[in-house]
């Protein structure tokens, strides 16, 4: 995955980002409606999905509480607001991975920290082949018996 090309698509998407707004009320005064929705959706990858999602939730967070004087604009630095957006995200996106893969989402470092390292890599790896092992025992699991895969998948915990 082209990290660098995260930040290219989101200069791209700014004027729609902008075009959309965020609902805001204060008091009883409607600051601003929101006009759209973003679903993303990569076709063969959860977790490349998970990371575009994180670095758009991320880019409207911020013009957010820019519009709310929370944060100040520009600041280059990150906060601890970003550390528990990159939590709650990676956790939320774990979540997600386990229910539909088995296993916690791949590229976690980077969700996490916005940087990608040698144990992240080699925990990607791990993830990967724990689910290589799921899919071949729910393969072996439905061979043989008239369950669905995908119901006997569901009820997996």
């Amino acid at each position: 995955m082209r990290y660098e090309n995260i930040s290219k698509l989101i200069t791209q998407m700014d004027r729609t980002f902008s075009k959309q707004g965020f609902y805001w009320i204060s008091g009883s005064t409607v600051m601003s409606q929101q006009k759209g929705v973003f679903r993303v959706n990569c076709i063969d990858c959860l977790d490349r999905t998970n990371v575009v999602e994180s670095a758009f939730a991320r880019h409207v967070l911020t013009t957010q509480l820019e519009a709310v004087a929370l944060l100040n604009e520009g600041g280059g630095a990150r906060s601890e607001a970003d550390s528990v957006f990159n939590d709650v995200w990676a956790n939320n996106g774990d979540a997600i991975s386990r229910a539909y893969a088995g296993t916690s989402a791949l590229k976690g470092d980077f969700t996490r920290t916005g940087k990608r390292d040698l144990l992240g890599m080699v925990n990607d790896g791990y993830n990967s082949l724990a689910r290589l092992d799921s899919v071949e025992f729910l393969m072996i699991m439905t061979s043989s018996s008239e369950t669905c895969p995908q119901s006997l998948y569901l009820d997996v915990q």
